[in-house]
């Protein structure tokens, strides 16, 4: 990683290996991640991979996986139940949070030269369908919209995107009601809804951890592939752009909503995750391009480029030069970062 002149690494830690009995933690990866970073005077943000990665439940611990009734499962139209935890359990998010803010714990004991600068919690959440159909879901899609969303709708009306703007203005702009009174009976109700509940939870998991070592906290998206695509496409409830001012209102504990870029439209998809006001442009995955670096920080102000599997660039003269120059760069880019020079 110094030979590519980078000087920060995004590396993860995930749940089973870090709590592989309930209540017994495993130490060693974090602080060896800690250690071996701040040696070679690097930075390093840590990926959870909690209850979710990628739309999908893999690194949960066995304990969890083998306790479906203590732990629910995401229930599909036709009544099976699939792998994924269900975002619809407070024993889920009750366990992981334990957890992840015991791994706080840890890195505010260990990080003695604050080398770890930022936390991602999760990783690329959603399901790969339109709801979770069990029938306690359900009457809760059937219920009221939170106070707490439908204030925030009303405060931030002229700032909204447009996305969550124009469906709720085409149902009538109604400030109380039900998801569908609200929203409408449509596809973007059950997302907003999914979204809700998905940014909830993983709040609880980043304020819990924040209470015990207070570190800047982002998600991460699987983005929308075309415009029209519908929520399950990817994976729904999960912080893409049309759902930003969902995130922002159910999830004060995290700080940014980031974009997964392996699309060539990056441009376009930078000015969708950049809003000046509350969501800095951090893109935590990407592919080895290191253009995309240079476009991010001149004409977004981003705070990260990272591009996904860096391994893979080693030897890479382009690209290895190419962040050199952008280290170069650095006290310029930071300097005038923000001012629209």
């Amino acid at each position: 990683m110094k030979s590519l002149n980078l000087n920060t690494v995004l590396a993860s830690v995930s749940w089973d290996q870090f709590e592989p009995e309930e209540g017994k933690f495993d130490y060693q990866l974090i602080d060896y991640l800690i250690e071996n970073a701040a040696r070679n005077n690097l930075k390093l943000v840590v990926i959870w991979f909690g209850s979710w990665k990628n739309g999908q439940s893999s690194y949960i611990p066995l304990w969890v996986k083998q306790d479906t009734k203590r732990f629910p499962r995401v229930q599909t139209a036709d009544g099976r139940t699939i792998e994924t935890l269900s975002v619809f359990s407070d024993e889920s998010r009750d366990a992981d949070a334990r957890a992840f803010t015991a791994l706080m714990k840890r890195i505010g004991a260990q990080d003695r030269n604050q080398t770890v600068i930022m936390v991602q919690p999760e990783n690329e959440v959603g399901i790969f369908q339109d709801i979770d159909y069990r029938s306690e879901v359900l009457k809760k899609y059937d219920s009221q919209v939170p106070k707490a969303l439908m204030d925030y709708l009303t405060s931030n009306k002229s700032t909204l995107k447009e996305e969550v703007k124009s469906i709720w203005e085409g149902a009538g702009s109604k400030t109380s009601g039900t998801w569908k009174e609200v929203f409408g009976n449509n596809p973007q109700s059950k997302e907003f809804f999914m979204a809700w509940h998905y940014a909830g939870y993983i709040n609880h998991i980043a304020a819990s951890g924040r209470k015990e070592h207070n570190l800047p906290m982002f998600v991460n998206a699987w983005i929308v592939q075309k415009p029209d695509d519908l929520p399950g496409v990817y994976p729904n409830g999960g912080p893409v752009s049309r759902v930003m001012d969902i995130y922002k209102a159910a999830a004060p504990a995290i700080d940014v909503v980031c974009p997964d870029i392996y699309l060539p439209n990056y441009k376009e998809i930078y000015a969708q995750y950049y809003r000046k006001s509350d969501n800095p442009l951090l893109v935590p995955e990407s592919s080895l391009d290191p253009a995309r670096a240079f476009v991010g920080f001149a004409e977004f102000d981003a705070i990260c480029f990272s591009p996904f599997g860096i391994e893979d660039a080693v030897g890479d003269v382009l690209f290895s030069a190419s962040y050199g120059l952008l280290h170069e760069l650095m006290p310029i880019i930071t300097e005038y970062q923000g001012t629209g020079k």
